[in-house]
Order: C-alpha cells, then structure tokens, then sequence
C-alpha cells in the first residue's frame, strides 16, 4: 500500500511506522487505544475534543484531505464524510438531512453550503501541544484560518481512522474505519471561536522521543 507524502519532516518506512527526521520535532502524545472491558466494539474509536464542536469543512480542507488519501476513489473519500459516519454525523455529511452540501472532490452542489467536521480525534493518533492541568492542549489544524500546502502538513494534524474490536482473548483489535481500507483524517478544530482545545491527559500517552513512532494499529 503507498501511504502519502506529505511532510519535508516525516518519512515513512511501512504503513505500521512513522520513522520522523530533522527538523527536532516537538514532545509527542498518542491516543490511548479503549481497553477490556470494550464499551464499543467494532464501532469507530473516536475521542471527542473540548470543547465540542463542528468546524467548517470547506474548499481548501476538502482538497488537503483528499491529498493524503490518495488510495481512496472520490465516491469512498465522499462515502468517508458521509452523515452516518463518525466525523461528519447528522446534518453535517453528505447523504443525510443536511443536504445540499458542496461536495469540492465530486463536484456536487458547489453552491450550497459547506459540510462540517468535529473537532475529535481516534485512538492512536499522534498529538502535539502542552500540558494545561489535567488536559493536553491539542495543536490542531486551525479551520478558520488559511489552508496549508500538502508539505507543510505535520504529522500531528491528521490521523488515521480506525475501528476497536477485541478478540477471544479480550485483546484490542484495530480495524480500518472504512470498510477495511485506509482513510485519514485532518485534525481540524475552529480555533478563532475556541483558542484551546484539550483532551484529558488520561486517554493520551506521552511518546519517547527517541524512538519511532507507533502505529495506529498497535494496541494499547
């Protein structure tokens, strides 16, 4: 499988490591994978940031998103912000209640209103920022501000989207969110309405900095 190229700053080795280069980078988190006893299984594992809230998907974010997921037709990248699905829910993804929505890959409906993404994250995914009380503070895609080239994207604000499942042995099992094949997600938050935007430090794990980083595949 060929996984994006997106950063002057990040090579990949396998689609189970980011080996990440010079420039030093700063100190990273990971998302805590759920845990046995599973309150969900095989059902997205996505942990909401605070505070919770949509953030304008439009033009610019589409076409970045649709860069790294360059594995994906145009009908699966649209079936991925579909109104069932975990980051786009209700009136704000395609296919649903909240339709018209411009669809910027597609072509559809590009005078109608924008769709909108939550601002959330899934276990694994590797996170930046700095420690405010018992919360990281997330360094996120601002949505209200300008769109950044594909190069300059760090990796750090985007994700892989995956699925928890766990096996006979109650051992976590990671799945592919979207019917089995890769999708990534940008970390998009609305930071001119909310300036910080934190998740608890209890679902997030401070990475050695030393090492590789883990895939969004490993459990825990």
């Amino acid at each position: 499988m060929t996984l994006p190229s997106v950063t002057v700053d990040s090579v990949w080795t396998s689609s189970l490591v980011r080996v990440v280069d010079a420039p030093a980078l700063p100190q990273l988190w990971r998302v805590r994978h759920d845990t046995y006893p599973f309150w969900r299984l095989n059902l997205p594992e996505v942990h909401q940031l605070a505070p919770a809230h949509f953030s304008e998907f439009g033009h610019g974010w589409q076409v970045l998103e649709r860069t790294l997921n360059k594995q994906l037709t145009d009908e699966k990248w649209r079936a991925l912000h579909g109104y069932k699905r975990a980051f786009n829910n209700g009136n704000n993804g395609y296919g649903g209640p909240g339709e018209p929505l411009a669809d910027w890959i597609n072509g559809y409906y590009l005078t109608a209103s924008n769709p909108k993404q939550e601002a959330l994250v899934c276990g694994g995914a590797i996170l930046a920022g700095y420690v405010d009380g018992l919360n990281l503070v997330v360094d996120t895609l601002d949505a209200s501000g300008p769109v950044p080239l594909s190069k300059d994207l760090k990796p750090w604000q985007w994700f892989t989207a995956v699925n928890i499942d766990e096996d006979t042995q109650h051992n976590g099992v990671i799945r592919r969110f979207l019917n089995g094949e890769e999708a990534y997600i940008l970390l998009l938050a609305d930071r001119r309405r909310y300036p910080k935007v934190t998740i608890p430090l209890s679902k997030v794990s401070k990475l050695d900095m030393s090492k590789p980083l883990p895939s969004p595949y490993e459990w825990p």
